[in-house]
């Protein structure tokens, strides 16, 4: 067995199998623990994923925040003639992310889902207080465990209020820069194609090696948008998601 420590966004060891004793992140560390103690029990377990769709759209913005206006396009109706008023937690915003955040949580409590020790996950149980399933959530990502019962079943309500796509059967994937693989009998996780990213030990390249001062190579993080305008379906749909 190996450890090696990695780097943020998902702090946590390398390891090549469950049984090693090790230090993983909040969010992988509460599937696993559940994960592994199923499987040692013969409990069922259903293991999905869930995208959140234009997650910030989806938060209407607070009664007590400023309200923003904008100019409609040149070839709307309402050019020239209206103000739109933003009603959504729109890209851009200074604190959007925090209102599509207060907004997910208010409607994870009000479906009785329940946080933790572990920051970014939560648990739902029945009225016995049995353990029903788990979420882990990171930003529009959902990590979903049923425990003896479907895990889409378990997150199903939450489609009143937001939209994501399809769920996605797991048996392995990556989830926060956390690979994992569920086998019959054990979980194993490593974090192989995230080292992978970084900067490699001077043992292992020439000369021209450069200490790691970043979590991810430079020009990683970012690129710039070359995404291409939208088309007339495309804008309307936008205009409405604004409200």
């Amino acid at each position: 067995m190996m450890a090696l420590v990695a780097s943020r966004p998902a702090p946590s060891f390398l390891v090549t199998g469950f049984r090693e004793t090790a230090s993983l992140s909040p969010l992988t560390s509460a599937l696993q623990l559940a994960l592994d103690t199923c499987k040692r029990r013969g409990v069922p377990l259903s293991l999905q994923k869930a995208d959140i769709i234009q997650a910030y759209f989806e938060a209407p913005l607070p009664a007590d925040r400023l309200l923003l206006a904008a100019i409609p396009p040149s070839d709307h109706s309402d050019h020239g003639q209206y103000l739109w008023v933003l009603q959504k937690a729109v890209y851009g915003l200074p604190d959007a992310g925090q209102v599509f955040e207060d907004f997910f949580i208010s409607k994870l409590t009000e479906l009785r889902w329940t946080t933790g020790l572990f920051p970014g996950v939560w648990f739902l149980c029945n009225k016995d207080g049995k353990l029903r399933g788990i979420v882990a959530t990171y930003v529009d990502d959902l990590l979903i465990l049923g425990i003896g019962e479907d895990a889409a079943s378990l997150v199903d309500p939450l489609k009143d209020f937001i939209t994501y796509g399809d769920y996605t059967k797991l048996t392995k994937g990556r989830f926060v820069g956390v690979q994992f693989e569920v086998t019959t009998d054990r979980v194993f996780t490593h974090q192989i194609d995230y080292i992978s990213s970084l900067f490699l030990p001077p043992e292992h390249i020439g000369s021209s090696f450069k200490p790691a001062n970043k979590p991810l190579p430079v020009g990683s993080t970012h690129k710039d948008d070359v995404s291409p305008p939208l088309d007339s379906r495309g804008a309307s749909l936008f205009r409405t998601l604004l409200g």
